[in-house]
């Protein structure tokens, strides 16, 4: 039997679909978002995390994101190619979608 999305992951490809078509696939303990075929976040645990690194990476770790961590045999392990999407964007749906576009288009 199939998994249901969470609503969270079903409100996120509703509202990015203007970008685009966006997919949702599972994703070892969470989801993951494509675009054409090419991952640019996952969902883990609720929240949103992006695929970046250089120079988006650092811009989204200034607006306070943090990035992907999870426990493994009692350490904490970060994975900062995945940065949670900026609070502020949350709340802002064309802030939301310019982040997920600059995203994509650096992948």
């Amino acid at each position: 039997m199939a998994t249901p999305q969470p609503d969270f992951l079903t409100f996120l490809t509703e509202e990015l679909a203007s970008i685009g078509d966006i997919t949702s696939h599972r994703f070892f303990g969470g989801w993951q978002l494509r675009s054409e075929d090419v991952q640019f976040a996952i969902v883990m645990k609720g929240t949103l995390f992006f695929k970046v690194e250089g120079a988006l990476q650092e811009e989204l770790e200034a607006t306070g994101s943090r990035p992907f961590s999870y426990t493994k045999s009692g350490e904490q392990v970060s994975v900062k190619k995945y940065m949670t999407a900026p609070e502020d964007a949350l709340d802002d749906l064309d802030l939301l979608r310019n982040w997920t576009r600059r995203v994509i288009a650096a992948l």
